[in-house]
């Protein structure tokens, strides 16, 4: 009867005191996501023992008024029962039916085995991602938190802000030319592209013409 009363507490407050034993609690899992297999795995609850102790006088007064008796009755009760796990031999166990098992191990300490829950307790859930044009959606960029309409307005202000830089490339090409023909200029002089500025050197031509009498 004792048993079955703290176990009710375990369930009902997810956590039990168990005097000079330690403490057993009901941890809550976290659900995970299989995208490729699309299916979203349950929650699966565990339990936790510590030989950490607590306070066990709200688990007192919990069973004194489930089996209707006295506080005092109540703690003589659970202390008694902690003592009986505690005196537990060697390859003796005390199963609490559905949860798990106290026993000793190896080292001949106090030690528990959660029982395996069956998996029909939770059933695993399709998963397939829909994916809205018009719905806004929370992303992380960096370290940034923000959303996909802001992204999008972010994407908008560029692609309108780009600038025409066909200027640039003109300005480019323009100071190579400059440089070219400043070389050229350079090596050859003017001359030999804007004609002769020197003095004619005339030569002598045959006289093929007669002055008259």
């Amino acid at each position: 009867m004792i048993q079955q009363t703290i176990q009710q507490y375990l369930i009902q407050y997810k956590k039990c005191p168990l005097p000079a034993i330690g403490t057993l609690e009901l941890v809550e899992g976290n659900a995970s996501a299989w995208h490729a297999e699309k299916i979203i795995k349950a929650p699966v609850p565990f339990l936790l023992f510590s030989h950490r102790e607590s306070d066990p006088s709200e688990l007192i007064a919990f069973i004194a008024d489930q089996e209707q008796i006295t506080r005092e009755d109540a703690a003589v009760k659970l202390q008694g029962y902690c003592a009986r796990l505690n005196g537990l031999q060697h390859e003796a166990e005390e199963t609490w039916p559905s949860l798990g098992t106290f026993f000793v191990d190896a080292q001949g300490k106090l030690s528990f085995k959660q029982a395996q829950l069956p998996t029909h307790f939770f059933p695993d859930l399709s998963a397939d991602r829909l994916v809205r044009a018009d719905a806004i959606h929370q992303m992380t960029v960096g370290d940034t938190e923000t959303n996909s309409e802001e992204m999008a307005a972010y994407f908008e202000e560029q692609s309108v802000r780009k600038p025409d830089r066909w200027w640039v490339w003109a300005i480019l090409w323009l100071g190579l030319a400059a440089s070219l023909a400043g070389f050229y200029f350079y090596q050859h002089g003017t001359a030999s592209m804007f004609g002769k500025t020197g003095k004619p050197v005339l030569k002598e031509t045959w006289k093929t013409y007669r002055v008259p009498q």
